[in-house]
């Protein structure tokens, strides 16, 4: 799981986001590693500002979901699994099981995970709150994954590209300029080795 201290603060909400272009979209995700994937927005000065005005609707998709939203996961599949009677109390301390586990994880993770639970559950009961918080976390990850590697790609400088005929440019002048700096033979040094000094007849 992404280590949540190491995200940036979170930005000021902003009134409308576009969908993420497939180049980012491909980046953000989990098919490479997150070194590779910010090696590669680097070369992409238009990837770092689409990332850059991505974050707020990031942030929003791991906005906690609160109890409002665990009540109304939860109530929905009520006539799927119905409870059995409890006094007033007895619900407070069942639903508030639920609340400390699950009201701080983002909303759109907790209906895929409690939908996870539908399709594989066997038991006829509802999760308890560990098992649909395990899979609500499977399901958060891809986004928390997306919204750190999008916070380290807007923080990146835009790499410095030079075309391989400026480098040969390059590669010449510096040539030509070792060349003129190199050190000059002195006439001695010049003269042939059969008529050198001390060799004429």
């Amino acid at each position: 799981m992404t280590n949540v201290s190491q995200i940036s603060a979170k930005p000021p909400a902003t009134t409308t986001s576009k969908p993420l272009s497939p180049e980012l979209r491909e980046l953000l995700a989990s098919g490479q590693s997150a070194d590779d994937a910010l090696a590669a927005a680097a070369n992409s000065p238009a990837l770092i500002a689409e990332a850059q005005a991505a974050l707020p609707g990031l942030w929003k998709q791991v906005d906690p979901a609160g109890d409002a939203a665990v009540v109304k996961m939860i109530t929905a599949r009520l006539p799927l699994y119905p409870q059995s009677q409890r006094s007033q109390d007895e619900w407070a301390n069942w639903w508030g099981g639920y609340f400390r586990v699950l009201s701080d994880q983002p909303a759109a993770a907790l209906e895929a995970g409690m939908c996870e639970w539908e399709k594989t559950d066997t038991s006829g009961f509802l999760p308890k709150p560990g098992q649909l918080l395990a899979l609500v976390k499977q399901a958060a990850g891809p986004h928390w994954q997306a919204l750190s590697r999008a916070n380290r790609i807007a923080k990146l400088e835009p790499a410095v590209f030079v075309s391989a005929e400026t480098l040969e440019e390059r590669r010449q002048m510096a040539e030509q300029v070792r060349a003129a700096l190199a050190p000059r033979p002195t006439a001695a040094e010049s003269t042939d080795e059969t008529t050198g000094p001390g060799l004429n007849p």
